[in-house]
């Protein structure tokens, strides 16, 4: 076992003169400051709205316990890391249940402690269970006071609050309103001596007939001035590197003459400050270098030595802290991400990790190595230059040590950007592919087995054409085998275009659906709406524009996290017009079922479209609106307006927006000429 022994010994007389001198200052500075509480304070707001929220400049509480930055929440439940009062993070995270968050309308928001009062977690029922629970993990002190503020809607009767197995009651009529300051055990409640890694807090009505509830809570840890505080590790914290250092704040009360650090995975051997621990130092310094074992907790101490200059010298004993290294063995803190390129592009794929010697990167399960357009096969990038067809599939990295130890990365998919297939629909369910080795052709199915799902109906398409599109019946489907997981790189970007005529025969029927994945909506009342999973679905085309066919598509882009949607027809103009509209999806889900054409699922018809689709097409990255206009104008050849010119005023029918014809010509000169001159200022102009 290896130990380090280091004794640091301060013996020069007139360092010592100095320390005597700042000795006495701070006595004095002691003595004029200890009526000021000096803490660690954690403190917790519950909040109805922003306009309850504590600012982080302003200071709120019991007095005496007055803090400033409050971590403040809203909403019944909730979770979230917490930050100290300096703002500092934490290890503490909250995690909160209630049914309920309410308003004291009486408090006002006016002043901090107004905010503090005025939102709070209500468990709003009559029948159990009753009450709210508040729990905080990675508590970073060994022991400390929490401080819990109670709000009320006036009942009478009194609320039962348990910390950590201690209970206390508080009455449930004096609102912070009413009384203008915090009263312990009137509106808010103590429990001194509190321990443990973690704060378990229950607020809970003796009979339910009342409500119970909480405003808000503080964590205090109350500093010892003749101690060292604020370890660094942080107390309970864990993934510390086994090469770190150690730090502390030295007492404030005087000026330590010297450290004694404890340090062994043995905590009774830490308590007893026996000399064969497995790290023993001493140091003038507030901080050291340390070499730990990996994957092991340590117990630590750190002993203040106080000179008492003129008196006995005396040795402080410190707090027991603890923290937890890092694993040796191979750690995965980030996976490779899915790519799709254009062709000729260059292709990345990084990963990070933890405690790594070795990296081999695969494609489809086969080992890479470096050459042609491949390069750091065996390193935590691999780079593929010029990507082509060939080189889509899906990679992953084996990562090793001498320990030994191997994590294997998720895969990530690498696509060129292309058309994955396009359905026309004219007289056949096959598919235009753009790689000769995909097969996405359509098979009618009907979901009701007993019955055969019939022959397919053709009928004229949204350009005209015979037998161009399909008619659906509200049962049977096209379903594209096989489809479930490859179409699912919408991730990764995603356009989807088709053409649809109804009517609907019913809410949520679906024209086009990849089932848990992206889909239109075709609904009774005529609108169409489209959807990325993962956030709203998005109007496309207003129910009075629905009557006719109409072509619909959208986008998603990973990198601007936007999705898009896309229509064409007149708004109350003489010109079609591009419609679109943007949202904001950060969130983005997949499932696990078949693309369906005409509906939404080939086992159950309750979704399943009565209507007709033609030209379905869908690639695997995000089109432009020229792009869009492109297939549009294979179907209907007739010009979209993309954005009125500025200077767009009149057509050949009229003056005014409902006769713009998207183009800056003679008409709008007219319409210039006729007001050319025209002038309304006073008095120059008019008298």
């Amino acid at each position: 076992m290896n130990k380090l022994i280091f004794k640091f010994v301060l013996n020069d007389t007139l360092f010592r003169e100095a320390i005597k001198m700042k000795k006495l200052m701070l006595i004095l500075l002691f003595a004029v400051s200890a009526a000021v509480l000096q803490a660690d304070i954690i403190s917790v707001n519950f909040a109805q709205n922003e306009g309850q929220f504590v600012l982080a400049e302003e200071a709120a509480g019991l007095a005496g316990y007055e803090a400033e930055n409050f971590n403040n929440f809203s909403g019944a439940s909730g979770s979230g890391e917490l930050v100290d009062q300096f703002g500092n993070t934490t290890p503490a995270f909250l995690t909160y249940t209630s049914s309920n968050m309410w308003g004291d309308g009486t408090a006002g928001t006016d002043t901090p402690d107004g905010k503090l009062s005025s939102g709070y977690l209500d468990d709003g029922v009559t029948t159990a269970p009753y009450g709210v629970d508040i729990s905080v993990s990675g508590v970073p002190y060994a022991q400390y006071t929490v401080i819990v503020y109670h709000a009320t809607d006036g009942a009478d009767g009194y609320v039962d609050v348990t910390v950590n197995g201690q209970t206390q009651n508080c009455p449930t009529t004096d609102r912070w309103g009413e009384l203008g300051e915090w009263i312990e055990g009137v509106n808010c409640l103590v429990f001194t001596g509190v321990s443990g890694e973690s704060v378990d807090i229950q607020v809970l009505n003796r009979d339910g007939s009342m409500r119970g509830s909480v405003a808000g809570f503080q964590i205090v840890y109350e500093v010892d001035a003749f101690r060292t505080s604020h370890p660094v590790p942080a107390l309970w914290s864990d993934w510390i590197p086994a090469e770190t250092t150690l730090e502390w704040t030295g007492p404030t009360a005087y000026e330590a003459s010297d450290y004694t650090i404890y340090a062994d995975p043995n905590r009774l051997l830490v308590e007893d400050g026996d000399p064969g621990v497995y790290f023993l130092a001493s140091t003038f310094e507030t901080s050291q270098a340390v070499s730990l074992e990996n994957g092991t907790t340590y117990y630590w101490r750190v002993d203040a030595s106080d000179p008492n200059i003129g008196g006995d010298p005396a040795v402080y004993q410190g707090r027991i802290w603890s923290f937890t290294t890092e694993p040796a063995e191979v750690l995965l803190d980030e996976n490779p991400v899915s790519l799709t390129v254009m062709a000729g592009q260059t292709a990345e794929f990084t990963l990070a990790a933890t405690n790594a010697q070795t990296y081999q990167w695969y494609k489809d399960d086969a080992p890479l190595s470096d050459g042609g357009n491949i390069s750091g096969a065996t390193t935590d990038t691999l780079v593929i230059d010029d990507v082509q067809l060939a080189d889509e599939g899906f990679y992953h990295c084996v990562v090793s040590n001498e320990v030994p130890s191997e994590e294997v990365t998720s895969a990530a998919r690498l696509m060129i950007g292309r058309m994955i297939a396009h359905w026309p629909l004219n007289g056949t369910l096959e598919a235009i592919v753009s790689n000769s080795d995909e097969n996405w052709d359509g098979v009618y199915v009907d979901p009701n087995e007993a019955n055969p799902p019939g022959v397919v109906e053709y009928v004229d398409g949204a350009d005209g054409s015979p037998q161009g599109a399909v008619k659906f019946n509200g049962e049977a489907v096209v379903q594209i085998p096989d489809s479930a997981e490859f179409f699912n790189f919408h991730p990764q970007g995603l356009t989807l275009t088709a053409w649809v005529l109804g009517p609907s025969a019913g809410n949520w029927h679906r024209p086009v659906n990849k089932g848990g994945s992206y889909g239109i909506v075709h609904q009774e009342a005529g609108w169409i709406d489209m959807i990325v999973e993962g956030a709203p679905w998005q109007n496309v085309v207003p129910a009075d524009k629905a009557d006719v066919w109409r072509f619909v598509a959208m986008t998603y882009d990973p990198e601007s996290q936007q999705r898009t949607v896309y229509s064409v027809y007149d708004d109350g103009g003489v010109v079609e017009l591009l419609q679109s509209s943007t949202l904001s999806q950060t969130t983005v889900n997949a499932g696990t079922t078949d693309l369906i054409i005409g509906g939404a699922s080939a086992t159950d018809a309750e979704f399943n479209y009565h209507g007709t689709v033609d030209d379905v097409r869908i690639y695997n990255y995000p089109l432009d609106s020229e792009q869009i206009l492109q297939i549009h104008s294979e179907i209907n050849d007739e010009n979209v307006c993309v954005e009125f010119p500025a200077l767009d005023i009149a057509g050949p029918e009229g003056v005014g927006p409902e006769y713009r014809d998207c183009r800056v010509d003679i008409y709008d000169f007219a319409a210039m000429v006729e007001t050319w001159l025209n002038c309304n200022l006073v008095p120059d102009c008019i008298e």
